[in-house]
């Protein structure tokens, strides 16, 4: 954003009737969804023609990245592949004299030009989705709830694997494992698998609406849709107690496991967002991932050194995203550990929401 400004600001037209590429440095996803979700409109509203994205990844194989935009906007806006956008950004700093050269200070060279032939196919019937509830009744106090889960649709590149099949069903195969447990839980424990998360929420949001009347017996909510690889554990938005009981917990029964057992600070997401706003009821994101290399140098990591904290997102909204993405051994310990999490919670005698 600060260099189109300052381009911006040393000439208000310097973008207008122009092609506008982001090719931001991927420092995260919470970065670069930002370009993603505001920049079309930005660059209309300083009279570009189009606008296009690097995809949202610190890695790519010719795989475009595809996501939502939150700002209407009237012109094409497209996100192209990592390969594409770095392609178009060194031919456009050659005749910038940023990648000066012996060699080519001896050719007369041109900026880019970009062709953008787009080919949309949409539905515009409307169709009716639901979330799915599975449920385990407590035995002692059914009437409070712990919630855990994951969404069930996905985007239509790929299949879903691991955004957000892997979250859900990890979540799924936890309530299996508790049903045959011979002690029961004492609570209720719910998974739910939320519908339309990828195109703005609304399954969270329906799912909020309906259970108002019921907050304040809801002990803990969890959500899983980053990633299934390896279990680090949880990141927990609650009170000083309860993060205690939590860390109690991972340390006595995942410790030992040698996975699943962190207990960091911040966590919610997409579906739980609703419910957790007020900050009564405790919540949590369930985290996994592996340290990758990079292949090869990667400009926007800095350095071809460095890992990258999470192979997610070579995958993430990519027709990449497909079974081959996900490893049975790492979605049976996603599993563990979260039935660790919620079965502790719903057997303890001092209700999780109730802790001061």
């Amino acid at each position: 954003w600060d260099e189109l400004d300052q381009i911006l600001k040393n000439d208000k037209d310097a973008i207008r009737g122009k092609i506008v590429l982001y090719n931001f440095p991927f420092t995260g996803y919470g970065n670069g969804i930002g370009y993603r979700s505001k920049g079309a409109k930005k660059a209309e509203d300083n009279g570009a023609v189009a606008s296009m994205i690097r995809s949202v990844t610190p890695f790519g194989l010719n795989t475009v990245h595809v996501g939502a935009q939150s700002t209407f906007s009237n012109i094409p806006s497209v996100a192209i592949t990592y390969e594409d956008a770095h392609l178009i950004d060194r031919m456009y700093k050659r005749v910038k004299n940023q990648l000066n050269t012996e060699v080519l200070s001896k050719y007369e060279i041109q900026l880019p030009k970009v062709h953008l032939d787009i080919q949309l196919k949409f539905d515009n019937n409307t169709h009716t989705s639901r979330n799915i509830i599975a449920e385990i009744p407590g035995t002692e106090y059914p009437d409070e709830y712990v919630i855990f889960g994951g969404h069930s649709d996905s985007w239509d590149t790929g299949v879903g694997a691991l955004d957000d099949g892997a979250g859900s069903f990890t979540c799924y195969e936890a309530l299996r494992q508790i049903s045959k447990l011979p002690l029961k839980p004492k609570r209720t424990i719910q998974a739910v698998f939320w519908t339309s998360e990828e195109n703005g929420g609304f399954g969270g949001v329906e799912f909020a609406k309906n259970r108002g009347h019921l907050f304040d017996k809801i002990a803990f909510a969890m959500e899983s849709d980053f990633n299934s690889a390896r279990p680090l554990g949880i990141g927990f938005t609650g009170n000083g107690k309860q993060e205690q009981f939590l860390k109690d917990t991972a340390e006595t029964y995942l410790k030992p496991l040698g996975f699943g057992y962190t207990v960091s600070k911040g966590g919610g997401g997409t579906d739980i967002d609703p419910i957790c706003a007020d900050g009564k009821i405790p919540c949590a994101e369930f985290n996994s991932g592996l340290p990758v290399k990079n292949t090869y140098y990667n400009t926007t990591m800095g350095t071809n050194n460095e890992d990258i904290p999470s192979g997610y997102f070579w995958y993430h909204h990519t027709d990449a995203d497909r079974m081959e993405a996900v490893k049975p051994e790492q979605l049976a310990q996603c599993s563990a550990t979260m039935a660790a999490y919620v079965y502790a919670i719903s057997q303890n005698d001092e209700a999780l929401h109730k802790m001061k």
